[in-house]
């Protein structure tokens, strides 16, 4: 079941990335950045509507998803330049490489995971490098977008990391209502 919703995210992640990248550069980064975020807040309110309550954790747990929120904002402010200015082709695998930092993380905190885990994860590396050459060798190639790209794989990677820490207190859902105030707040001063 786990890989079903591994494919399921993939194919939503690489969807929106196409998606965004139209958004962002027709209307730019700012206006982009705040509608997905309304209506991602606005469905993720929805959505713990009907959930039974919040959950009561500790103040150390909601600290916890306020650290994850600020790693996420950094990402996503440049997944959004990234795609803006970059070659959506080179960027988005390159920002996709935040589950090889998520991996590298669980590893030093001594997690084990299964071989074909690991297998997945050298499989991820090496189409980001076979992208960023077959772009590389293109003619007047530009990286506009690739320092961006590697700040989201960072900033993801240590957010969706960190998630694992803080879930069982607080659920899937209300971390990602963490995240998208956060964001959504940020769209609004950005504007």
């Amino acid at each position: 079941m786990g890989v079903m919703f591994g494919l399921a995210a993939a194919l939503c992640w690489g969807v929106s990335d196409f998606a965004v990248t139209w958004v962002a550069r027709r209307l730019g980064v700012v206006q982009a950045f705040f509608y997905v975020q309304l209506w991602g807040l606005l469905l993720t309110g929805a959505l713990l509507a009907f959930q039974p309550g919040a959950p009561a954790p500790t103040a150390a747990a909601w600290l916890l998803a306020a650290g994850i929120a600020l790693f996420n904002l950094a990402g996503t402010l440049l997944l959004y330049r990234s795609f803006a200015i970059g070659t959506l082709a080179l960027v988005s695998p390159i920002a996709s490489g935040f589950a090889v930092v998520s991996a590298l993380l669980a590893l030093l905190a001594g997690e084990r995971p299964a071989a074909m885990t690991l297998l997945g994860a050298a499989l991820l590396v090496g189409g980001v490098m076979a992208v960023s050459r077959g772009q590389a060798g293109a003619e007047r190639a530009s990286l506009a977008g690739v320092p961006e790209a590697f700040g989201v794989a960072l900033c993801f990677g240590i957010s969706f990391w960190a998630l694992d820490f803080v879930t069982p207190a607080l659920g899937v859902l209300w971390p990602v209502l963490a995240v998208r105030v956060l964001e959504f707040l940020c769209a609004v001063g950005l504007l």
